[in-house]
């Protein structure tokens, strides 16, 4: 109650909630306009105050999850060889997930799906996509997933996978 009657207070509502004690003191400090230290905000406006703290309020939106995903070469990018990437995904919202997670991985010309892996996940190799049921908290990641390419001898240097996350 104490803050929102200090938001009362503190906003337009002021005039019609309170009256304003402008003048006197209690031998320590003056009144004057608004709040000080000698009335408080003043004495309270019954009827309108009781209005006031009895309106209907909006709620805060409720917190969610926001989920990021990021593929990162952990391994040497050598043309003819294998190359090696960490996917990681991250809830960086201010509520846990609720639902399935998925992680659809696109490859780009030059690049070839080798395998994948990672604790917990569930890998679909016809679709490039990992899966996984569990609650992600707010601020915590999944365990890493592992995705090894073929990286082909006439890949553009630099390529790298695309990776999207989905879920809630």
């Amino acid at each position: 109650m104490n803050p929102l009657l200090y938001s009362l207070a503190a906003g337009s509502s002021y005039v019609k909630d309170f009256h304003d004690v402008m003048l006197g003191d209690n031998l320590h400090y003056h009144a004057h306009k608004g709040y000080d230290n000698a009335s408080g905000w003043g004495s309270l406006n019954g009827a309108p105050l009781l209005a006031s703290l009895t309106q209907t309020v909006e709620a805060a939106p409720s917190a969610s999850p926001s989920l990021q995903v990021s593929a990162t070469l952990s391994s040497s990018f050598n043309k003819g060889k294998n190359a090696r990437y960490t996917i990681a995904v991250l809830n960086q919202g201010a509520a846990p997930t609720s639902g399935p997670i998925s992680v659809a991985i696109t490859l780009p010309v030059g690049l070839s799906y080798k395998s994948c892996q990672g604790s917990g996940w569930t890998f679909n190799a016809g679709t490039l996509t990992c899966r996984r049921g569990d609650v992600l908290e707010a601020g915590a990641s999944y365990p890493p997933i592992s995705l090894q390419v073929y990286v082909s001898r006439n890949a553009a240097n630099g390529i790298s996978p695309t990776v999207t996350v989905s879920g809630s």
